[in-house]
């Protein structure tokens, strides 16, 4: 059991490979987890952890919609630099 910090280090392995599972609902089921108030959370790989449960829940959705949000922009980027090649320069 822990009481230290598993966010911080879960986010660092995780952002290189972005091995998390994405849905549409994935705000909502961290919310409702976090509405029962958890002050103890169990990790695949690690120890168990204890304390405020529902605050980290919530920290892991607002990282993973600032996850969301960046690579929406990285596509909306890419999409507006497609859209200005010329379709002369486009080769068949």
């Amino acid at each position: 059991m822990t009481e230290s910090d598993i966010l911080g280090p879960s986010e660092a392995f995780r952002a290189p490979m972005d091995y998390y599972s994405h849905s549409p609902n994935t705000a909502t089921v961290l919310e409702r987890l976090a509405r029962e108030q958890p002050t103890t959370l169990a990790c695949m790989h690690g120890s168990a952890w204890r304390g405020d449960g529902a605050a980290l829940l919530r920290a892991l959705a607002g990282r993973l919609q600032q996850d969301r949000l960046r690579a929406q922009d990285a596509i909306g980027s890419a999409q507006h630099t497609q859209s200005r090649v010329p379709p002369e320069a486009v080769q068949a």
